[in-house]
């Protein structure tokens, strides 16, 4: 691991004897399923990276035609919230061809982008309330070549990714 890696609380965690199976949820609404059928070799079973606030903003990514080509594959959408994150989606099956890398923790996201160096959303505060922040992604747009995302925030911060 990287000594600079942040890693959200994890906030609770439950064991199904039945499936040999510990589901736990994190700070950043990431849910996880381990399977701990060997104990000795206890890996991941599915996971899910969800957004921790509201989502504000989707996007298609837009397809060429004639020809031209796709920097992400068809089906692709993005999604910006106010958890200073945009994130990149594809629902559609794994194509052996493909060569955008899918995410090892979630297999519907491509990428994440996060916008904001403060990581500190990922540690529980002092009280349970949950509110969202006060900057956040608000707007998304995608160049016709689908090769820029531009993000707008709630704090009027313009940035091109």
């Amino acid at each position: 691991l990287l000594p600079s890696a942040q890693f959200p609380d994890c906030i609770g965690v439950v064991a199904d004897p039945i499936t040999n199976k510990v589901i736990t949820l994190y700070r950043d609404k990431s849910l996880y399923i381990w399977d701990i059928t060997n104990i000795q070799r206890i890996g991941k079973f599915r996971s899910y990276l969800f957004h921790s606030a509201c989502v504000c903003a989707i996007e298609v990514y837009p397809q060429q035609q004639n020809g031209g080509s796709n920097a992400l594959p068809k089906g692709t959408f993005i999604t910006g919230s106010s958890d200073n994150t945009i994130k990149i989606w594809n629902l559609t099956t794994l194509d052996p061809d493909e060569k955008i890398k899918r995410n090892i923790y979630s297999k519907e996201l491509l990428s994440q982008i996060y916008t904001d160096d403060d990581f500190s959303w990922l540690r529980a505060k002092k009280t349970n309330a949950v509110s969202d922040n006060a900057s956040g992604i608000t707007a998304l747009a995608i160049s016709p070549h689908g090769d820029v995302v531009a993000s707008g925030d709630k704090s009027g911060n313009l940035r091109v990714h």
